[in-house]
């Protein structure tokens, strides 16, 4: 990272610098939804917004350079970042999950992902009482909550 004094300057002026094509000095927000395209079957660097652009891939720096990490991720929607997350397990994985998590985790925990091996636990109600009961029993890889439990 950058020898910043204070997170607030490393928040506007990390990550990627400025734009080359119009010598700005922050990254635009760039709003547009696709990109040109030289011909058919060629891939520039920018396509689809919804897979990349300027301002994504300069969210992504900076989130990298404030962890003090290899690279950072940032996702288009809430359900994009769970499911990737998802993907990371294999068959025969377990997962906690609390009963009030996002409808969506869920869905996708039961519709998507059980049939493929991946298992679940849903601690009903979320206490830590039972929390702590039923990853004694199940041994976890991950844990899922909305909120802190009680």
């Amino acid at each position: 990272m950058a020898d910043y004094r204070q997170i607030e300057s490393a928040l506007i002026h990390g990550g990627l610098f400025g734009d080359p094509l119009t010598g700005a000095v922050n990254t635009p927000i760039y709003q547009t939804s696709t990109y040109q395209q030289p011909e058919l079957g060629t891939h520039p660097k920018w396509e689809y917004s919804r897979t990349g652009n300027p301002t994504h891939a300069a969210l992504e720096a900076l989130i990298a350079e404030l962890e003090g990490g290899g690279a950072g991720f940032a996702f288009v929607s809430g359900m994009a970042a769970i499911t990737t997350v998802l993907q990371l397990f294999q068959s025969g994985d377990k997962v906690l999950i609390s009963s009030n998590v996002y409808g969506g985790t869920y869905r996708v925990l039961d519709k998507v992902f059980k049939p493929f091996g991946l298992n679940y636990g849903m601690s009903i109600p979320p206490t830590l009482r039972r929390w702590t009961k039923l990853s004694r029993r199940m041994s976890p890889r991950s844990w899922w909550r909305a909120r802190p439990i009680r």
